[in-house]
């Protein structure tokens, strides 16, 4: 029987494979757009992981996922627009 957040686990998994192969190619390219994209990807990620831990009743680690990844977000977000 297929768990209700096998869906969100696969989103994860595409979002951090998307992030690692979007990040090899800013490497190789320079392109900040890009390390943005690859940034935010990762807050993707982050926030698939913090609802899979949400329904699997680990609310303590999920707050922090989340808290990073609002983080990562704020910091991207600032960068984005100040670089």
């Amino acid at each position: 029987m297929r768990q209700h957040y096998q869906n969100i686990m696969l989103i994860e998994l595409g979002a951090l494979g998307a992030a690692l192969v979007i990040g090899l190619i800013a490497l190789l390219k320079k392109s900040t757009l890009f390390i943005f994209l690859a940034l935010y990807l990762l807050v993707v990620s982050l926030l698939c992981e913090a609802i899979i831990l949400w329904y699997t009743y680990r609310q303590q680690e999920a707050i922090k996922h989340v808290i990073r990844a609002m983080m990562l977000f704020l910091l991207s977000t600032f960068l984005l627009f100040f670089l």
